[in-house]
């Protein structure tokens, strides 16, 4: 037997040690089970709780998983607080008794649940210049520069259609 590694050169060891290494991942189930398991998508509805939602909060006590040298950079949370469980939100009900949030504002809402100061409309102008602007345009025509670049246009800010909407309607939209 070592006549013949010696006269291949020792090449038969390497060469078998690569192909177990290439070949026998191969032939492990367990790892890769993990991604055909059943699960909902975020936002599916689901009719294993009784709220209808497949998305839970996170159990009281919850702490965040901060790894690396920018874990928590992205969340704003300092590593190693717990997570607070969101408690709901009340409605604002406007004087009609129909609540006024940006959910229901295509329901008849007539008006933008939040007090319009002119910090509220810098800030909004700040917003729709980063993350709108791009698409739409800073004229809200539809002809921004990532449309130049050859994506599809979204709606022109001008059409009939858009001009007579309330503000509660672009609210929910953004919302």
């Amino acid at each position: 037997m070592r006549g013949r590694l010696a006269i291949a050169g020792g090449t038969l060891v390497p060469a078998l040690v690569l192909a177990l290494t290439v070949a026998l991942p191969g032939c492990e189930r367990g790892l890769h089970e993990m991604y055909d398991q059943p699960k909902y998508r975020p936002f599916i509805p689901s009719p294993l709780f009784a709220d209808g939602n497949s998305a839970r909060p996170a159990v009281p006590g919850t702490q965040p998983r901060c790894e690396g040298p920018a874990g928590a950079s992205n969340s704003g949370r300092e590593c190693g607080a717990a997570l607070e469980t969101p408690s709901p939100e009340p409605e604002v009900i406007g004087s009609d008794g129909r609540p006024l949030s940006g959910a229901t504002a295509y329901g008849g809402a007539s008006r933008i649940p939040l007090p319009l100061t002119p910090e509220l409309l810098a800030r909004g102008r700040e917003r729709f210049e980063i993350f709108c602007a791009p698409c739409h345009s800073r004229l809200g025509d539809g002809d921004g520069p990532v449309v130049r670049r050859g994506f599809p246009a979204p709606s022109s800010f001008h059409t009939a259609r858009l001009r007579g909407a309330p503000g509660s309607h672009f609210y929910a939209v953004i919302t």
